[in-house]
């Protein structure tokens, strides 16, 4: 449901979000920050934080090539509203499957939920913030989420 934005916007935020999850599935940590504007965040599902792009691309690459080589991301918008003026709020929900530990053992489907602020970009709506949690991954490791900052380098 796509709620207080304009139908160019929904289509264009819609697009920007189906990007994202083409790119997490080409496994392209390169192009997957190419879809966001340079003063980012990313959240992973252990909690991790990366700022900026190039934290971004350092969170990704790792699991690319190992536990999420063959992981197929499926993500569907559950809600979106503009937030501000350039910015919108998409609330969504997401699955993997096709993923390893990091022992290359093969897991069971994962879920979660992610929330993504977008930023009207000079005239493109590109990813400013995505916050994920892993539903299934709590009750497996509960002490395996421990809260790490990747920050820019100064």
């Amino acid at each position: 449901m796509i709620n207080n934005l304009t139908l160019e916007d929904k289509s264009e935020i819609e697009k920007a979000l189906d990007n994202f999850a083409f790119v997490w599935n080409q496994k392209d940590a390169e192009g997957l920050v190419n879809l966001f504007v340079s003063d980012c965040e990313f959240i992973d599902i252990m909690g991790q934080l990366a700022l900026g792009k190039p934290n971004i691309q350092k969170m990704h690459v790792m699991v690319f090539q190992k536990m999420m080589k063959e992981a197929i991301l499926q993500l569907d918008i559950l809600y979106a509203r503009a937030i501000a003026k350039g910015l919108a709020l998409v609330t969504g929900k997401w699955s993997t499957k096709g993923h390893t530990d990091p022992q290359n053992n093969k897991l069971l489907e994962r879920a979660g939920i992610i929330e993504v602020v977008l930023e009207k970009d000079e005239g493109e709506w590109k990813l400013k913030m995505v916050q994920n949690f892993d539903f299934t991954g709590m009750y497996n490791n509960p002490k395996a989420y421990a809260i790490k900052t990747l920050s820019p380098t100064v």
